[in-house]
């Protein structure tokens, strides 16, 4: 649910959503304070079952205790993100320290006269100026590596193509 739907909503039959935690709401940490918030202003309750907390009271104000604690835990959330952050990159540069190699290992990839050998077939389709779609479904490649080959056509436009394909 987005919070336009809430927004544009004209029904009032919903009085109350249950939620495992206030977090389920959104998929993303960013929208779930103004989807919790849309859903307020529109006068249903947001029961949180872990927390056993309610945003609005009985008598359709707001709850003064659960805003503090969402407030509270979206800062917790935004810590212990930023935590997450720090960690990675310290360990990141603790393995450079350590001489370790990061990123995709040596030699798994190929060189542009590798990829067109390999492809001699798609470069051939290519050169017919059949599109990118046509080309991977004759050739039964997906677009992405059809799109590899014509990049590496680009930078070698004079490889050799064999004729008998």
């Amino acid at each position: 649910m987005t919070v336009q739907n809430w927004r544009s909503s004209k029904t009032k039959a919903i009085k109350k959503v249950l939620v495992t935690e206030f977090s389920r709401l959104g998929r993303r940490r960013s929208e779930t304070p103004a989807l919790m918030e849309a859903i307020t202003q529109a006068g249903v309750s947001i029961y949180a079952h872990n927390l056993g907390l309610e945003t609005l009271l009985a008598n359709g104000k707001r709850n003064p205790v659960t805003s503090i604690v969402i407030a509270v835990m979206i800062e917790i959330d935004a810590m212990e993100t930023e935590r997450l952050s720090e960690r990675i990159l310290s360990g990141l540069a603790e393995a450079r320290r350590r001489g370790k190699r990061l990123g995709r290992p040596s030699g798994s990839t190929k060189s542009e006269e590798d990829l067109l050998a390999k492809y001699a077939g798609v470069v051939k389709d290519l050169c017919k100026e059949l599109s990118i779609r046509q080309t991977a479904t004759v050739r039964h490649v997906s677009t992405d590596t059809v799109q590899r080959v014509k990049k590496a056509m680009a930078v070698k436009p004079t490889s050799p193509i064999d004729p008998a394909l």
